[in-house]
């Protein structure tokens, strides 16, 4: 079979049977605290993570443009340098603010006047709906990653020019681990 013709569709079937995942639904405000918390230690390491090798991408991107005799070149040393600046700014926003959960369990734990019945019932209903809206938001984000990459690969895989190819190649290939990363859960 000619691969030019399967890469486009082993790209989407990929993409679709991968997009799915289990959601976490907090059953009560006991575990939903530990549950947070753990995630607020998580929270602040992934941060971390993404400032650590936002810096590095940034440092190699600042160096690579400097020794960069081809436009080319210096073009992908902008994006490192890119990248690694987006990768700062949401390692901290990570580390500092977390997501909606860390909010939701902040205000639930500072209203003095709620049960924990009251509690437990605010749980739920918020863990089943966070539960369906990150379904359906990694289901997107799998696919639109999925098509990206199935575009680049079939664009990398029919050009002539080796730069371009190699370029449409990577930009494939990072977008396939992308859709790879939201398929799963991790």
């Amino acid at each position: 079979m000619d691969l030019l013709k399967l890469a486009p569709r082993l790209g989407f079937v990929l993409t679709l049977s991968l997009a799915t995942g289990a959601f976490a639904q907090s059953a009560n405000w006991a575990a939903f605290q530990r549950e947070t918390e753990a995630q607020i230690e998580r929270d602040r390491v992934l941060g971390w993570s993404y400032i650590v090798s936002g810096g590095l991408s940034l440092a190699g991107g600042l160096v690579g443009s400097t020794l960069a005799k081809d436009p080319a070149e210096s073009v992908v040393f902008t994006l490192f340098q890119n990248i690694g600046v987006a990768s700062i700014g949401f390692g901290y926003l990570r580390l500092e603010a977390g997501d909606e959960r860390r909010s939701f369990y902040y205000t639930l734990r500072n209203v003095p006047n709620l049960s924990e019945r009251d509690r437990d019932a605010l749980v739920r209903a918020y863990s089943a709906r966070s539960a369906e809206i990150a379904r359906r938001t990694r289901t997107m984000q799998a696919l639109t990653t999925g098509l990206l990459a199935a575009i680049n690969l079939y664009g990398g895989l029919r050009e002539k020019n080796t730069r371009v190819k190699n370029g449409l190649l990577l930009i494939g290939g990072v977008n396939l681990l992308a859709c790879a990363s939201f398929s799963f859960e991790f």
